[in-house]
């Protein structure tokens, strides 16, 4: 296993810097000495006579994954661990901190959420999402609103017309950035799969912002490497139950591709509308509610103790409000029917993570009120996963 410094990586003293991605390791002594000789391209032969083995293959394999080193015969991308892929952005949502995602899912002991956007467009053959979609949102949620911390670093509360109470007192809400967009479609979405399952481990919860809803399917396998079993609760226009037509996941057959999965143990759809295949809609494991239907059925079925996944497309809403949207479909949404939503299917629920998709800034006209409405969907999802505080 021969290494080499990985590009835009300086050894600088006794510190390791990657000024790509912002990254840096204070080293020992023995450290430096180790990787001057990596610098001199000296073998891994002659580096296991001067070092125990096992020891030298996982301090070599920790930097590895970090991409501050690369192995010989393989590109930086295919070893570098997606965690450390994920770039800070200069605005954050809603003007909270920025977050160190390799610090926090290792070290972290506190609960906290955490914004991390996926700018992935290549599950749509047609009306594929500019790549500054979530740049957009991100941007906008600061007009929208700007969260305010005490000394301690935790939020102070806001007042919420929606609620009539104070409401997202004292957590730690940080935004991660966003994660590195590749052009290798497999690779991209292996990338997310590892980062959503890192995420999972860890004591975040995550608000993952695409993209088009591909992005869901690599997430839910992900947090299937954790989670024994997980229900999603899908909120859309579309059904997203066709086929694979290219051999790999896209934005309409990603659930159709998770509710095969073993550890799924069930799907709630609301918002549905348009034409179905009855086909489709036939499974055990699949509860369909059209429309606006969701507000007279009864939810006793949803087990509030079971880990939920929420991915949230936000074309459930009704083109008026937002239009901003690749495939909108009449009838849809409006703002109340959203607060009913979480009113009944997020306050107590058991939510592990939850993804808002298929925001496409090219179709938001004039004064973006597509970015304004989902902004503040994602403000007040953040209120309805907190609950009471």
């Amino acid at each position: 296993m021969n290494v080499k410094l990985s590009p835009n990586v300086r050894l600088i003293e006794n510190s390791l810097i990657h000024t790509q991605y912002g990254h840096s390791v204070t080293l020992s002594n023995d450290m430096v000495e180790l990787l001057e000789k990596v610098k001199e391209r000296v073998s891994f032969d002659k580096l296991k006579k001067e070092y125990p083995e096992d020891i030298l293959i996982s301090i070599l394999n920790n930097l590895i994954e970090q991409g501050f080193l690369q192995k010989e015969d393989f590109p930086l991308f295919e070893t570098i661990h997606p965690v450390h892929c994920v770039n800070l952005q200069q605005e954050t949502f809603f003007g909270c901190p920025l977050g160190n995602l390799s610090y926090d899912i290792e070290e972290s002991e506190n609960q906290q959420i955490g914004f991390i956007s996926i700018p992935y467009n290549m599950g749509s053959v047609i009306h594929s999402i500019p790549n500054d979609s979530p740049k957009i949102l991100r941007s906008y949620s600061s007009q929208v609103f700007t969260l305010e911390y005490n000394q301690k670093g935790l939020t102070k509360g806001w007042y919420c017309p929606n609620h009539k109470r104070i409401v997202g007192k004292d957590l730690i809400i940080k935004d991660y950035g966003e994660l590195e967009v590749t052009l290798n479609q497999k690779l991209q979405l292996n990338r997310i799969k590892n980062l959503a399952e890192k995420v999972a481990k860890s004591n975040i919860l995550p608000f993952f912002i695409g993209g088009d809803h591909a992005i869901t399917y690599p997430i839910i396998k992900g947090f299937l490497e954790h989670y024994e079993k997980i229900q999603i609760i899908q909120v859309d226009a579309h059904s997203d139950l066709g086929i694979n037509r290219w051999g790999i996941i896209e934005h309409g057959s990603f659930m159709k591709n998770l509710m095969q999965e073993e550890k799924i143990h069930h799907v709630y759809q609301l918002g549905i509308r348009g034409p179905q295949d009855k086909e489709d809609i036939k499974s055990n494991k699949l509860t369909t509610l059209f429309g606006k239907s969701f507000k007279n059925v009864t939810i006793e079925s949803i087990d509030s103790t079971l880990p939920t996944y929420i991915t949230f497309d936000v074309d459930v809403f009704d083109p008026s409000i937002v239009p901003g949207v690749g495939y909108p479909v009449p009838n849809g949404w409006h703002y109340k029917d959203f607060l009913d939503f979480i009113k009944l299917f997020v306050n107590n629920t058991n939510v592990i993570g939850i993804d808002i998709v298929e925001y496409n800034e090219m179709y938001d006209f004039g004064n973006k009120i597509g970015a304004s409405t989902v902004t503040h969907a994602i403000l007040d999802l953040l209120v309805g996963v907190v609950g009471e505080k």
